[in-house]
């Protein structure tokens, strides 16, 4: 053998052996890994089950559609997009405002905060006008009044656009009411005008002329009204969000019990195998001990 082979041992060759004893060492005491991770998973169990009162409350929210001016084309914005909820919902000072109105400490009810799209409602493009807001903690009824609230002011904001156009339609509404008030009385005051006897020909017949121009006008309006309320409705049902179901707070648990059995059978694994590595030492020191 050469100074040089002498000089530079086979390191690989020594990590191979490293990790044969390891691995060697591991299947030899299977048995200990197998009770660490059933010790783990039963834990785990027991944990989920006794980690305190949590109760969630879930209110579910349409978000809207916005829709063109002729109201032909469906228009995409912050308001039909699920992510928006989450930004709005989370906004420290919404849950400022929140906190104080239900008697909770800030950081502990955004703590409990989530968002999350219902699934199976979804538009042309793939989003999602569905969200539930979901508010998780230690408080019952405080949690169901938060959620309430944030799906309020969620739909609000981003109902803006909507509530602008609804606000218009209903102005336009209510002139086109006053118009057909105006032209029903004009048609009335032409008829009684009409009865009088004393009426010559001449202005008998300027005043239907006038009932037939007033009757046209009054049948233009009345389609322009029905037309301007079909538009309301569209913007009221369709355009604008709205809050489909109230949050109710229920109890749940803490955590979840297959997550908590997944996280105890890890560490039981982990533990099992650093115990299989160290099991030679542990019982060399207990032998000594009784020796001693």
């Amino acid at each position: 053998m050469s100074a040089d082979a002498e000089s530079h041992p086979d390191l690989e060759a020594e990590r191979e052996v490293d990790l044969g004893r390891v691995w060697r060492s591991l299947l030899t005491r299977w048995w200990l890994i197998l009770a660490a991770i059933v010790v783990g998973v039963v834990v785990g169990y027991l944990v989920s089950l006794g980690s305190g009162n949590v109760f969630q409350a879930k209110a579910t929210i349409y978000l809207g559609q916005p829709l063109s001016a002729a109201g032909s084309a469906q228009l995409q914005s912050y308001q039909n997009n699920p992510s928006t909820v989450n930004q709005l919902a989370r906004d420290p000072g919404l849950v400022q405002e929140v906190a104080q109105q239900v008697d909770v400490l800030p950081g502990k009810l955004r703590a409990g905060i989530s968002t999350k799209s219902v699934a199976g409602a979804s538009t042309r493009t793939g989003q999602t006008p569905l969200v539930e807001i979901i508010v998780r903690g230690s408080f019952r009824q405080k949690g169901a009044d938060a959620a309430n609230l944030i799906a309020q002011s969620v739909v609000a904001q981003v109902s803006s656009l909507s509530a602008a156009k609804i606000a218009t339609l209903e102005r336009l509404q209510e002139s086109q009411q006053r118009s057909l008030a105006s032209i029903e009385q004009t048609l009335t005051a032409i008829q009684e005008a009409q009865a009088d006897p004393s009426l010559s020909s001449t202005d008998k017949l300027v005043l239907s002329t006038q009932a037939l121009t007033a009757d046209s006008r009054r049948a233009q309006i009345e389609d322009d009204l029905a037309q301007t309320e079909q538009n309301l409705n569209v913007a009221r049902e369709v355009e604008a969000g709205k809050v489909l179901r109230e949050a109710v707070s229920s109890k749940v648990a803490a955590r979840s019990k297959t997550s908590g059995m997944v996280v105890g059978g890890i560490v039981g694994l982990v533990v099992g195998g650093i115990l299989a590595l160290a099991w030679p030492r542990l019982v060399g020191g207990l032998r000594r001990r009784r020796a001693a």
